[in-house]
C-alpha cells in the first residue's frame, strides 16, 4: 500500500532504495514505475518476490533509469532483461547478482542495447559460462565487472573477455575455480594500468593508474 501511495503522490521522485524489503511485490513496483517516470536510481536488492511483470513495467515507464539493482530478484528471466535493455538504454550501473535464471541470452540483451553501461554485477548467476564471456567481450565500455561465483567460467572465457573489454579496470572472479592464479597473474602482467585486487580474486586499478594514462 505504501508504494502505491508513493506512486500516486511522488511523481517527481528520482531515487528509491528498497534494499531488503522482502515484502515488496509486483503491484507495488508497478505503481512506482507508472507514477514515478523520472526515476534515475532504483534498488530492489533482495526483493525476491518481484517478477518479470514488475521489470516490464519499469521498462515501459522508466526509461531514465541510470542505476538499477535487481540483485536477488530470482524470478527475473532473460526475456525480461530483453524488454528492459531495449527501453532503458541510459543504464550505467546494473546489479543482477543472484538472478539465478539469467544466462548468456540475458547478457546478450544487455550488451546489445545498454551502451552506456559501466558497472555490471553478475555475481552468483550460476548459469553464466564461457558463452557469456564471449558476449561480454563486446561490451567495450565496461569498467567494472563482477563474475564472482560463476563457477562455469573457465580460462578460455576469461581470455576472450580480456581481449574484448579493453577498458575493464575492475574484475572480480572470486569462486571461479577453473581459473588458476598463474593464468590471472599472466593476464594482469599484460594490463598496464591494473594490479591484483586486494579484496577479491581478480584485478583492480593501480593507485597511480590515472597518472599513468596521461
Amino acid at each position: 500500500m505504501a508504494l502505491v501511495e508513493i506512486g500516486k503522490f511522488c511523481g517527481q521522485l528520482e531515487s528509491l532504495d528498497m534494499y531488503g524489503c522482502t515484502n515488496v511485490r509486483d503491484p507495488g513496483v508497478v505503481a512506482i514505475a507508472e507514477g514515478c517516470p523520472k526515476l534515475t536510481t532504483l534498488r530492489l536488492t533482495g526483493c525476491k518476490a518481484v517478477t518479470g511483470k514488475a521489470v516490464l513495467s519499469l521498462a515501459k515507464h522508466c526509461g531514465n533509469l541510470v542505476d538499477l539493482s535487481l540483485a536477488g530478484c530470482e524470478k527475473v528471466q532473460n526475456k525480461d532483461l530483453g524488454a528492459l535493455a531495449k527501453r532503458c538504454m541510459k543504464l550505467e550501473d546494473l546489479d543482477l547478482s543472484e538472478c539465478h535464471a539469467i544466462s548468456a541470452g540475458g547478457v546478450q540483451h544487455i550488451v546489445s542495447h545498454c551502451h552506456r553501461l559501466r558497472n555490471l554485477n553478475l555475481e552468483r548467476c550460476e548459469k553464466l559460462g564461457d558463452d557469456s564471456c564471449l558476449v561480454l567481450a563486446h561490451a567495450h565500455q565496461l569498467e567494472y565487472l563482477n563474475l564472482g561465483g560463476c563457477s562455469a567460467i573457465s580460462e578460455r572465457g576469461l581470455q576472450e573477455l580480456s581481449i574484448g573489454c579493453t577498458g575493464l579496470e575492475k574484475l572480480n572472479i572470486t569462486g571461479c575455480h577453473q581459473i588458476s592464479r598463474r593464468f590471472v597473474m599472466n593476464l594482469i602482467a599484460k594490463l598496464e594500468f591494473c594490479q591484483p585486487a586486494s579484496e577479491w580474486y581478480g584485478y583492480e586499478p593501480k593507485p597511480d593508474s590515472e597518472a599513468l594514462r596521461k
